[in-house]
């Protein structure tokens, strides 16, 4: 409490919080023991699962379509759920799927797979490069083709 720097320091209760303070700061506060965990005969193993990495959507090729936020609320509608209900389903909060579905939030990698699993719809495709030409070196413009 105190910010002194000591060899050993004391347990404490002050004010329903557990502390370690000087012999000095402990007056403040009520003596505190912790029992020590028993140990148990066989000790407890847990199963830890891989973390899965995330699928990288620009290795694919594949870029997010223009018009995600009317795909999300249409299908959204579709099952007949609530932005709240949408929410749970993907473990995300409501928040999150209002500003989606407004297209005011860029989803990332994670968020774009669990829509797709869960509302069945595809927010990912291939970049379209039709119909756009290559434009010619611009050079400045002059006043005669601003007039023109």
């Amino acid at each position: 409490m105190c910010g002194k720097d000591v060899q050993k320091t004391m347990k404490v209760m002050i004010d329903r919080a557990v502390m370690s303070v000087c012999q000095n700061c402990a007056r403040f506060g009520k003596p505190v023991t912790i029992p020590s965990k028993q140990k148990s005969a066989a000790p407890v193993q847990h199963s830890v699962r891989p973390a899965r990495e995330p699928k990288d959507i620009l290795d694919e090729g594949l870029e997010l379509a223009l018009d995600y936020p009317k795909r999300i609320r249409e299908a959204r509608a579709k099952m007949g759920w609530k932005q709240e209900e949408l929410a749970a389903k993907v473990n995300e909060k409501k928040s999150v799927i209002k500003d989606l579905e407004a297209g005011t939030l860029v989803p990332d990698n994670n968020v774009v797979m669990k829509l797709e699993r869960v509302l069945k719809i595809k927010l990912l495709e291939k970049p379209q490069t039709e119909g756009i030409v290559p434009q010619a070196k611009k050079k400045d413009m002059t006043i005669g083709d601003f007039i023109r």
